[in-house]
């Protein structure tokens, strides 16, 4: 995860301090996290990692609630803006615990480019199949920014898009395909 330098609270933008990963809800039973963060506080503009381990003892789908503080400061004093919920953007499913099932990529070469952009961007992939593709945009929030639903052609995909609307940020761009999701890192500059 990178931490973001701002967030949006209440249409203010406000310089972030740090966050500080409250609990991870919604994990099949047999599954722990833990953080690389001391008191699991991740400061802003650097990159951390949450680790989940175990082993699933129940099958099913299942959608992880990330509970995050938010904390900007004042006179390097940390003052709470509150608490933000992640249930979009990350599930586990378990289909068998004892079991490894590989599949197949259905898509390959996904990139975007330019990566930074400014104004627009392009993304690209291969795909096996002519089918349904969604496009998701998330800040590093977890918080969509913009989704798009298209359909794909066997070969060659590339898509442009207007990014002139989006914030100066990190963003998370997700393509999902046939249940299977692909993911990027994409960066707005000023």
């Amino acid at each position: 995860m990178l931490i973001p330098k701002t967030y949006n609270s209440l249409g203010i933008i406000v310089p972030l301090d740090h966050v500080q990963l409250d609990s991870v809800g919604g994990l099949p039973p047999g599954i722990q996290w833990e953080s690389n963060a001391d008191s699991n506080i991740f400061m802003a503009g650097k990159y951390y990692c949450v680790l989940f381990s175990g082993t699933p003892s129940q099958n099913g789908h299942y959608v992880l609630k990330i509970y995050v503080d938010v904390y900007s400061s004042y006179n390097n004093i940390p003052l709470r803006l509150g608490q933000t919920v992640d249930s979009t953007s990350l599930w586990i499913d378990v289909e068998d615990a004892n079991a490894i099932r590989q599949f197949p990529a259905e898509i390959s070469g996904f990139t975007t480019w330019p990566n930074p952009f400014k104004d627009n961007f392009r993304l690209a992939f291969n795909s096996k199949m002519a089918t349904e593709t969604e496009v998701d945009i998330y800040n590093l929030l977890g918080q969509s920014i913009y989704h798009r639903k298209f359909i794909s052609v066997a070969g060659k995909n590339s898509i442009p898009f207007n990014g002139i609307n989006f914030s100066p940020q990190t963003m998370i761009i997700r393509l999902q395909q046939n249940n299977r999701s692909y993911t990027k890192i994409i960066n707005k500059t000023h």
